[in-house]
């Protein structure tokens, strides 16, 4: 009865209701938005931790503490045998030797400076370059290198087959080769592209006069095994003077961030709450004072003070809960636009470990946290006005025009 009774009465007064529905709708809708930019640079941070970038990756104390990390010297001499020794612990899922060092890549009378990453043919990382690639594909087979249509452009050397890069060797000389272009990609970060290319290990370590490799990138069955892995490996790698940092000390800012963006999500969303609160608490109180007249005499005819209450509460919390899930319903194709496409928002991004483009993501649970507490609100600010319009006495309300 009760429930009918509330129905009705929205229904007898539908602009106050659309406006409740609305204010609803509008918090909920900002609540989604904001929760599906965190949640994106969640997801972000998740690749670039599993699929882009090492869990460990370890290197001699002196790469570290040099001057240039870039200059091809203080390798690990014995990477092949140093990498089979720590894939035989069972915590670890792959082991890649890698080196990366500056070079300059030519054509015509253009030159461009490029960190360089000389990687293994079946490479596991950089899995970005392989859903970015343009034309060829990465990881690629044989000699050759990977560069960014960026890059190419900025070169202008847009339709090149082949570049020639220049580097200095392990010795301090010069060195040249002209390598065919095995893949051209775009990623959503123009500043990764306009300084980062790729080549072979085997044309690199020819080419550096280098043996062994810069670094060696481990893969962990769980990353969150890395402090543990680290400490276990101190007696394999003191011997020959190198260490291992974890991707935490490795992406520690950006671990920082995305605890900042959490907060910063907590604090948009009590704000939107407030707001949202503020306006239908005092819409929901001007629909229970312009029926006091209607309420006095459900009273008169036996209407008890807690069955007053409960129907603005009914009336309330319908509102509320059709407004959250409209919300929900019209923030769910911008995300899912967003999700696919991006919003791009330019360099500013990197500041947040992002590219040019910030990707939106979504959470099931996160969205139905924010429906309850669109929901929660309308019901908050009717508890307010129900007990507010059942102070008076029943004379009171009949008086009140």
């Amino acid at each position: 009865m009760l429930l009918k009774m509330a129905l009705l009465s929205a229904l007898k007064r539908p602009k106050r209701a659309i406006l409740i529905m609305l204010a609803v709708a509008l918090s909920v809708f900002v609540m989604e938005f904001v929760s599906g930019w965190v949640e994106g640079m969640k997801i972000r941070m998740q690749q670039k931790i599993v699929e882009e970038s090492a869990h460990l990756i370890i290197e001699r104390k002196a790469r570290l503490d040099a001057l240039d990390p870039l200059e091809p010297k203080n390798y690990i001499e014995d990477a092949k045998t140093l990498a089979a020794r720590i894939a035989a612990d069972p915590r670890v899922s792959r082991v890649e030797e890698l080196s990366s060092f500056g070079a300059l890549v030519l054509a015509g009378d253009r030159n461009l400076p490029l960190q360089m990453y000389a990687v293994e043919e079946g490479t596991s990382y950089f899995s970005q370059i392989g859903r970015g690639a343009r034309t060829g594909g990465f990881p690629f087979k044989g000699a050759g290198i990977a560069i960014s249509q960026k890059a190419l452009d900025l070169i202008g050397a847009g339709g090149a087959r082949s570049l020639i890069v220049l580097v200095e060797d392990s010795s301090g000389a010069p060195q040249y080769r002209e390598l065919p272009v095995a893949c051209v990609f775009q990623t959503d970060d123009s500043q990764f592209d306009s300084s980062t290319a790729f080549m072979d290990r085997a044309t690199a370590a020819d080419l550096l006069g280098t043996k062994g490799a810069a670094e060696l990138w481990v893969k962990l069955a769980r990353p969150d095994d890395a402090p543990a892995v680290a400490a276990s490996l101190g007696p394999l790698l003191s011997p020959v003077d190198c260490v291992a940092r974890t991707w935490e000390t490795l992406q520690g800012s950006l671990l920082v961030l995305i605890k900042f963006m959490n907060l910063f999500m907590l604090v948009v969303n009590i704000f939107v709450l407030v707001v949202a609160a503020t306006v239908i608490t005092n819409a929901i109180l001007m629909n229970v004072f312009e029926k006091q007249r209607e309420y006095g005499t459900l009273r008169a005819i036996g209407m008890k003070r807690r069955q007053q209450g409960a129907l603005v509460l009914l009336e309330g919390a319908g509102q509320g809960v059709a407004g959250a899930l409209i919300g929900a319903v019209l923030a769910l194709p911008l995300i899912l636009y967003l999700k696919h496409h991006g919003l791009p928002i330019g360099e500013a991004s990197h500041v947040i470990g992002a590219g040019d483009v910030m990707y939106f993501g979504m959470n099931a649970l996160s969205t139905l946290r924010n429906v309850c507490f669109g929901a929660l609100i309308a019901v908050v600010g009717s508890l307010y006005a129900a007990l507010a319009g059942t102070r008076g006495s029943v004379v009171d309300a009949l008086k009140n025009s």
